[in-house]
């Protein structure tokens, strides 16, 4: 029993240790001259800096994406490239719900995970949306962005994610949505074919519901030929497989590889006829005590 106790306290005191230089301040530090990787660190005490962690771009309020209005919205576009995969990290805000979501070409949804399902990075980290479990701020946790690549053989020293839980949340942003398809409509002649298959580009967002929490997460683009981070400049501005502006990527979709405007006929052209009958069905008597918005009936 004692042997055990000690070993988890070794387990606890290692991470605490490797998690110590975890989003390290370096409010000082420019991104000139990147210093080179500390062989005897790891993933996130080499790259969690701002010269590699990119915050994702401040969406506000709900109204700014159509969506509620006592949620907050961080987003930012990716375009898929194999070679690398995106590791997002934060802390658990303090909000009655939060969740991240990738989103495809067609700014469909593909892939989420909602808050209780989120697992820790490390041990010694909980999940304070888990049932019975009470709110405690500085919880960590990672989830990756799947681009199809497959994890590097040899690891650079300094570049290791283990033994953080990173890929325990993965999401996958290879495929095209699967729904949202119009094939087999009649009225649908004269569309282009729904689009399926492969994915190019994308979204991902975070969104926070009644959250009084300030910081936002922040996401590091891993290199899977070596399993390092690639700087924040090239992956914004060299290689620009993110941006934080929509229109790069999938901001105009709906001109270009869906549907064009011009053809948008369906509804407007297919309205229902007066002659169709109403429905002769009547509404189903309430259960006894449960009284329910939109269920009564009005007796004339």
């Amino acid at each position: 029993m004692n042997q055990s106790r000690h070993g988890t306290r070794r387990l606890n005191l290692f991470f605490l240790m490797a998690l110590a230089s975890v989003f390290p301040a370096f409010s000082q530090q420019t991104c000139d001259s990147i210093p080179p990787v500390d062989p005897n660190g790891n993933f996130f005490s080499n790259f969690s800096g701002p010269c590699y962690a990119i915050p994702l771009a401040a969406g506000g309020i709900g109204d700014g994406y159509g969506g509620d209005l006592n949620a907050q919205y961080d987003i930012i576009y990716y375009k898929l490239n194999p070679r690398y995969e995106l590791i997002f990290t934060g802390q658990h805000p303090n909000a009655r719900y939060w969740a991240i979501s990738v989103y495809d070409l067609h700014e469909a949804g593909v892939g989420s995970i909602s808050d209780a399902n989120m697992q820790p990075l490390a041990p010694n980290f909980t999940n304070p949306y888990q049932p019975g479990v009470k709110f405690k701020s500085g919880q960590k946790w990672a989830a990756t962005v799947a681009f199809g690549g497959t994890e590097p053989g040899d690891i650079t020293a300094g570049c290791a994610v283990a033994p953080f839980n990173v890929h325990g949340n993965m999401m996958d942003a290879t495929q095209i949505h699967s729904g949202l398809s119009w094939n087999g409509d009649p009225a649908a002649a004269s569309l282009p074919p729904h689009i399926s298959g492969p994915n190019s580009a994308g979204a991902i967002l975070v969104r926070r519901y009644f959250s009084v929490s300030t910081t936002r997460p922040v996401v590091i683009v891993r290199d899977l030929t070596t399993g390092c981070a690639l700087p924040a400049n090239d992956a914004l501005t060299t290689v620009r497989v993110l941006t934080k502006d929509r229109n790069t990527y999938v901001g105009r979709w709906r001109d270009k590889v869906v549907i064009k405007p011009e053809l948008i006929r369906m509804a407007i052209n297919r309205p229902i006829p007066a002659d169709t009958p109403l429905t002769r069905g009547r509404q189903a008597d309430m259960l006894p005590g449960k009284r329910r918005p939109g269920t009564w009936r009005i007796k004339r």
